[in-house]
């Protein structure tokens, strides 16, 4: 539920709600800071307010983070075209050692 309260000229949007941790935000006009708060709550219903409730575990965090944070492995092609370039200085070694004699 968010509350509005006017301080020294600003708008001060607070959103509370029953196992997230609650949220303010200072605001230059009302209109905005009911945005934000609507637009929160909305977050807090559909689960896509970026904030674990009281019920998220240690092992769903991580997994989530491993998902957003940390960066992929590196494409298969990458790896074939490293090893393509090995090949090439194998062939010209080769042939540059053959030719000698």
């Amino acid at each position: 539920m968010a509350t509005f309260q006017q301080r020294s000229g600003k708008w001060l949007a607070r959103v509370r709600k029953s196992g997230f941790p609650s949220q303010s935000k200072t605001f230059s006009s009302k209109r905005t800071a009911q945005v934000w708060a609507m637009q929160l709550e909305y977050g807090f219903e559909t689960g896509v307010a970026g904030l674990p409730d009281k019920t998220t575990s240690l092992a769903d965090l991580l997994e989530r983070y491993q998902k957003t944070v940390t960066p992929p492995p590196p494409p298969q092609a990458a790896s074939v075209k490293r090893a393509r370039g090995l090949n090439a200085v194998v062939v010209v070694t080769f042939l540059s050692l053959s030719f000698r004699c």
